[in-house]
């Protein structure tokens, strides 16, 4: 490992020629380099590098791709691509508003993730392993409050966000919207088809448990993405 210095001052830390985005001492940060962002279906998000050593959106997706079906009211389960804003309101929950972006059904996360390299190049959905990567990099299941946004929760539940990564109270949506404010779940590329119904795997912040767990819901479900790059 070592440190350079620049024509302007301190340039960054190196690991032999590669650049390391975040050091930490233990689970405390003791330095980072603030990643570019990334720039999906036109907007830039803001990004942070996780103690896992890898790059994470800061916020949740908000991207409605061509073809992806958004209804504004009266939606029903699909076996389709399908996201909606909560309670169909872009101006108050998606991008300009609460940063809470889509609920995309599984079927979405599973297009996106086929046609990535066009939708999000350079980015991917997290695997289990990457979320349970990252789950032991923060000290285990029971520190998801490290993850937690500072404001939004349910009765002032809110977390410490350690390391940026900002996790806001999106709520969800299995028929009817619900959680606002009180769970915010995040889809992983795990699903199974075997099961009736079809599932997919997903991790959850709740605003009465300090954990960053894992769960399942129908494929039909409505959960937030957050994307990783790739590595």
């Amino acid at each position: 490992m070592s440190i350079k210095l620049g024509s302007t001052g301190f340039s960054g830390i190196y690991l032999g020629s590669t650049k390391i985005g975040s050091a930490y001492l233990g689970n405390v940060k003791v330095y980072s380099s603030a990643p570019a962002g990334a720039v999906i279906g036109g907007k830039t998000y803001p990004t942070v590098v996780m103690p896992d050593g890898h790059e994470w959106l800061a916020v949740n997706l908000d991207y409605a791709w061509s073809g992806l079906s958004v209804p504004t009211s009266g939606a029903s389960r699909v076996t389709t691509p399908q996201a909606m804003y909560y309670d169909y309101d872009e101006a108050t929950y998606g991008w300009n508003g609460l940063k809470r972006g889509l609920l995309y059904n599984h079927y979405a996360v599973s297009y996106l993730e086929t046609n990535k390299a066009t939708l999000c190049p350079g980015w991917h959905v997290p695997t289990m392993d990457e979320f349970n990567a990252l789950v032991t990099a923060i000290g285990g299941y029971n520190y998801g409050s490290k993850l937690k946004s500072t404001t939004g929760w349910k009765n002032n539940r809110n977390g410490t966000d350690e390391y940026g990564f900002a996790g806001y109270p999106s709520g969800d949506w299995s028929g009817s919207f619900s959680n606002i404010n009180a769970y915010l779940s995040l889809w992983s590329t795990k699903y199974s088809n075997t099961s009736t119904p079809a599932v997919g795997y997903y991790y959850y912040l709740a605003y009465d448990s300090n954990n960053f767990d894992y769960s399942q819901s129908p494929r039909t479900s409505q959960h937030s993405v957050r994307l990783i790059k790739d590595y």
